[in-house]
């Protein structure tokens, strides 16, 4: 007989208390890895070998169990430190990021920015932004639109916008920003918003300058007397100066973009338009010409014009356009 059988036929004589003891023994040795003693007042009660039998039952359990268990452990510490490696690998890209990136709750609180972003508000630290208002360094004529696009966000939808900024220590900056919302994992309820944000001072005062320039540039153009246009190489008049439009009585979206030979003013003289097709023709293939034609003026009264085409290059002195002047 084996010792888990004579442990058996033992146990079928033991009283029900005696029993239960043996269960409790086995239960402590399967998850100790040991199997432990009985009390003394019960030791004259069993054999050694009921003590063994029980040994015998239980340490295999036991060390299935303890193997499984450190199993177990070994792959959560796995995970546990490839987790880590990861979190720590995002953080590093998020932080290395040259353009803000933060989340933000529906109030316009910031919950989270990278190191650019801190940079970007002239912030020492996060606890720092989270401290602050974000609505306090937005410029006030565009904080109703940051709050609508916040709130248009946790709407589910992704918004863009321009505003200007003032960091914590008074640096003024142009912003561009685009947000989108950031769901639970059961993508029911938004959560957050991220957004990214990159600093367009640069760009937007090199766009200012151009515009005051082409503002001058204007100015000087609507200054001078005489006639000054600009054709494209299939004869539509892409810009002109205040001068003929004021002779003629034509707004500048009504001689903007028409053929330049096509217009009713040349009727005042048969030829006036042909003879006009053709400076334009010869322009566009490289060479200078002036021609004398009349046009009507505002008040049907004949205007006589001493106009010059000539061809207009690029860096590369490829023909771009015509120019006219007269």
């Amino acid at each position: 007989m084996t010792l888990q059988g004579y442990f058996v036929k033992t146990c079928g004589s033991l009283r029900p208390w005696q029993l239960s003891a043996v269960c409790s023994t086995l239960a402590l040795a399967i998850i100790g890895g040991t199997c432990l003693l009985f009390h003394n007042h019960l030791a004259a009660d069993f054999t050694v070998a009921t003590f063994i039998a029980a040994a015998v039952i239980a340490f295999p359990i036991s060390a299935a169990l303890r193997f499984g268990r450190a199993e177990l452990e070994e792959q959560v510490r796995s995970q546990t430190s490839a987790l880590h490696a990861s979190e720590e690998r995002l953080r590093t890209i998020y932080d290395t990021e040259p353009e803000c990136v933060k989340l933000v709750d529906k109030n316009g609180r910031v919950i989270d920015m990278n190191r650019s972003g801190l940079i970007m508000v002239e912030a020492d630290s996060l606890d720092q932004v989270k401290r602050a208002d974000v609505m306090d360094l937005i410029l006030p004529p565009y904080r109703s639109a940051y709050s609508e696009m916040v709130a248009g966000v946790f709407r589910g939808e992704s918004r863009s916008l321009e505003f200007e900024l003032v960091g914590l220590k008074g640096k003024h900056r142009w912003l561009e920003t685009h947000s989108v919302p950031i769901r639970d994992p059961g993508r029911e309820t938004i959560t957050c918003l991220l957004a990214v944000t990159r600093d367009i001072t640069a760009r937007h005062n090199a766009m200012e300058a151009l515009a005051k320039s082409e503002q001058r540039s204007r100015n000087i153009l609507d200054s001078i007397f005489g006639f000054l246009g600009v054709i494209s190489l299939d004869g539509r008049l892409k810009d002109c100066n205040r001068a003929p439009l004021d002779a003629t009585g034509l707004s500048r979206d009504e001689a903007i973009g028409v053929i330049f030979w096509e217009y009713p003013l040349w009727s005042c003289s048969p030829d006036g338009a042909a003879r006009v097709h053709g400076a334009i023709t010869r322009a566009a293939g490289g060479e200078v010409v002036r021609i004398e034609a009349p046009i009507w003026g505002k008040d049907r009264n004949a205007i006589m014009l001493d106009l010059s085409f000539a061809p207009l290059r690029d860096g590369q002195g490829n023909i771009t356009d015509v120019i006219v002047f007269g």
